[in-house]
């Protein structure tokens, strides 16, 4: 006897909800440590603590929400997850992290260098923005946090919104072409560095489509994360913002150059890996591959 397979519920799933909550997590999260800060002079916006705190309550907080949002619209969680490969391979996911990483820097540095050319004040706000860092004198305690979201967190719920997600509910909506793009541009519409994001997302909505399993784009993100932990490391120890803010402001060129060396590469890899039109999302073909199991097994105990 057939297996009927598992009806699709991202035909009748809505994903403005999934964005809407996102942006009351993180408003409502920032006013609540606000208050805290002005109430009982708890987590200085200037602290240490800040940051890390609140990207920590708001991944906790949208994640939890995110999982009970999966179960109500009957989403099963491991056919959305698939399975892990028996064999990765760690030096293509390397790669990819590296170029993404040189891709994402160059954006950033053109970014920076136009905006200290064509508005100073503007390019001195984001050069300040970014000395935060992971630095030695901040407490053990905030380091851990930091990076326990930086590697972990972010990666993993960020992966099951953004590809899990949205990804494949757009695919229902409007193809797979448009939903790669439009999840992509949603991804990046939410980070500090769109472009570079945008393109970003589209390798890892890639990755997701091409092995059927959120595991790899996952284990990509964090190498990625780790690789821009290290580079925030490097930058934020023995120089000053009036140092960065020269040397950040010279950067358009650099940051050209990084864009012309990642870019051919990040080609070669969406061309290749770009799906065709007929092409079985995740969900589905790992809820086909599912039946199937079960189907052989109960023939086999049968026979």
């Amino acid at each position: 006897m057939a297996i009927a397979p598992r009806q699709n519920p991202f035909d009748e799933l809505q994903t403005r909800y999934l964005l809407l909550c996102a942006v009351v997590c993180f408003v409502g999260i920032t006013l609540a440590i606000v208050f805290l800060f002005q109430s009982v002079g708890l987590l200085q916006p200037q602290g240490a603590f800040f940051s890390p705190v609140l990207m920590l309550l708001f991944y906790g907080c949208f994640g939890t929400w995110l999982m009970k949002y999966i179960q109500e619209r009957r989403v099963f969680f491991p056919q959305l997850w698939g399975r892990s490969p028996s064999e990765w391979r760690w030096g293509m996911l390397t790669m990819l992290a590296g170029l993404l990483l040189l891709f994402t820097l160059g954006t950033f540095l053109t970014y920076v260098g136009l905006m200290s050319w064509i508005a100073p004040p503007i390019g001195d706000g984001i050069v300040n923005s970014t000395q935060e860092g992971i630095l030695p004198d901040q407490a053990w305690l905030a380091q851990f946090i930091k990076l326990f979201v930086v590697v972990i967190a972010a990666p993993v719920v960020e992966e099951i919104a953004f590809r899990g997600i949205l990804l494949q509910r757009w695919e229902r909506k409007w193809g797979v072409n448009m939903a790669l793009l439009a999840s992509s541009l949603a991804f990046g519409s939410l980070h500090f560095n769109p472009l570079g994001m945008t393109m970003f997302g589209l390798v890892m909505g890639l990755l997701y489509i091409r092995t059927r399993t959120l595991a790899v784009p996952v284990a990509c993100h964090v190498i990625n994360n780790v690789f821009a932990l290290f580079l925030e490391m490097f930058s934020s120890t023995g120089a000053s913002s009036e140092e960065a803010s020269a040397v950040l402001g010279g950067s358009f060129w650099l940051g050209l150059v990084m864009i012309a060396i990642s870019t051919p590469m990040l080609w070669m890899f969406i061309r290749r890996s770009w799906p065709r039109h007929n092409t079985v999302m995740p969900y589905i073909y790992n809820g086909q591959q599912h039946s199937s199991g079960i189907a052989k097994r109960r023939t086999r105990t049968r026979s």
